[in-house]
């Protein structure tokens, strides 16, 4: 997937990932995690930014080496705004520079 013509980034879904692995919803299970590991590192060495559609925090993922982080879903947007994860976000990615 990396070595493909005009792929400039690769964002996954561990849920996704889960039922590819016939481990719907058991995200920890050593089959997702170690897929998961698998698209981390060929990503890392085609200097192609990625990222998953949620697991750890924001912290966690930035040491990962994780650049596409989606942090929330649409109804926590709306129920608690997005001031506080901004706030996170721009304290994480400005710790790790």
């Amino acid at each position: 997937m990396t070595g493909v013509p005009g792929v400039d980034g690769i964002l996954y879904g561990p849920n996704d990932m889960s039922g590819t692995t016939s481990r719907f919803l058991d995200t920890g299970s050593p089959e997702v995690v170690g897929a998961i590991e698998q698209i981390n590192a060929a990503a890392k060495r085609a200097a192609i930014p990625f990222g998953a559609g949620f697991g750890g925090t924001i912290e966690e993922r930035i040491a990962k080496g994780e650049q596409l982080i989606l942090e929330s879903t649409t109804m926590l947007l709306l129920t608690t705004g997005t001031d506080a994860i901004v706030t996170r976000f721009r304290a994480c990615a400005d710790s790790n520079r």
